[in-house]
């Protein structure tokens, strides 16, 4: 999974990487940046502490010297450097960076609209709908054209004096200074921190807000946003609600599963091949294979079933690839353009008639 991260060059030559990882309540599992206590703080903090806290310069672009020809008004982003010190306590010099290329307006635009304001965007988004939410990760991507900052919210725990099962949210603030995208606010399951979990977030993402590099209607979009936030709250208490009815439904895991197969992956006819017959078998053999897998112990009941046959079809059902295309790719591809949503959600009602 590539970090895609901003490489900086310390004082005496050796090469780290940043912006830092803020707030994160683990280890990056790359250990290409900064990890802290995931504490709560501001986004200021958040940006001091992820060293994002960079200031913006407008360039125009010049002709090269001795040119007879003039070029339209064009003028570069830039990164402004900066020093700071890694947690060995060795100083770090960051140099300017061209961020970003933009005609007069755009690019004045990106001097207006601060990488502070982009925080604030979340953050205000979390605030005003009452909501909750700590920060958690932030990072450069595509050589520093490209941001993302992630605040975790509370978790959606099902049947927490039972099972505890623990459902994960984000909010996930993503820009770019060369006009690639722009900015969103989006809530998803997915925690960003690096070029890959930014593209599944994006791909999953329920948006809050999208807005070009102006800020003048702000505090519209924070109520916008607030409102989107709120519903996506009210839809992660439906899921818990809908998953404690599964937990309800009791009964031998296994038993449940099969009734689940007997439903969903009929026994092919009789006059089938024979080969039709062993991938059949095959395949649910594979499903009650992953009903002793850690992820799914959870206890006998609808929930641990439901849960079972969705990770086979995430993870192990057979895929069909394109060309140049990665079986991982294609299986996440599969999770993240709804291929199999009316499938799992049609199993989930099929759990709930068993109560």
């Amino acid at each position: 999974m590539p970090a895609d991260l901003e490489e900086f060059t310390t004082l005496n030559g050796e090469h780290v990487y940043g912006f830092a990882f803020t707030g994160g309540r683990e280890d990056i599992w790359h250990r290409l940046g900064q990890s802290f206590d995931g504490r709560a703080m501001t986004a200021e903090e958040a940006m001091r502490e992820s060293h994002m806290n960079r200031n913006i310069r407008i360039v125009p672009v010049a002709a090269p010297e001795g040119a007879h020809w003039a070029i339209p008004e064009r003028y570069f982003v830039v990164l402004e450097g900066d020093n700071w010190v890694t947690p060995e306590g060795e100083l770090v010099s960051v140099p300017d960076k061209v961020v970003g290329e933009h005609g007069e307006g755009g690019a004045d635009a990106h001097a207006n609209f601060t990488i502070y304001d982009r925080f604030l965007y979340a953050e205000e988004a979390i605030r005003v709908s009452n909501g909750e939410a700590v920060w958690s990760t932030a990072g450069s991507l595509r050589d520093g054209t490209q941001g993302f900052a992630t605040m975790e919210a509370p978790p959606i725990i099902i049947d927490p004096d039972g099972i505890n099962d623990i459902v994960r949210r984000y909010v996930t603030v993503t820009w770019s200074f060369d006009g690639s995208m722009s900015t969103v606010i989006g809530s998803s399951n997915v925690r960003a921190v690096c070029a890959n979990t930014v593209a599944m977030h994006l791909d999953t993402a329920i948006v809050l807000v999208k807005v070009k590099h102006t800020s003048a209607t702000a505090t519209e979009r924070y109520r916008v946003a607030a409102e989107a936030w709120a519903r996506s709250q009210n839809e992660a208490e439906a899921l818990k609600l809908k998953a404690e009815r599964m937990v309800a439904v009791r009964g031998r895991k296994m038993d449940l599963l099969n009734k689940i197969i007997e439903k969903f992956e009929p026994a092919p006819p009789e006059d089938a091949s024979q080969r039709t017959k062993t991938l059949h078998t095959n395949r649910v053999d594979q499903i009650r294979t992953l009903s002793y897998a850690s992820t799914n112990d959870i206890g006998d009941n609808g929930w641990a079933a439901w849960n079972t046959y969705v990770e086979f079809l995430d993870w192990e059902a057979p895929v069909k690839c394109a060309k140049g295309e990665s079986e991982m790719d294609r299986r996440l591809g599969n999770q993240f353009d709804g291929t199999y949503d009316t499938r799992k959600a049609d199993v989930a009602d099929f759990v709930l008639s068993l109560s």
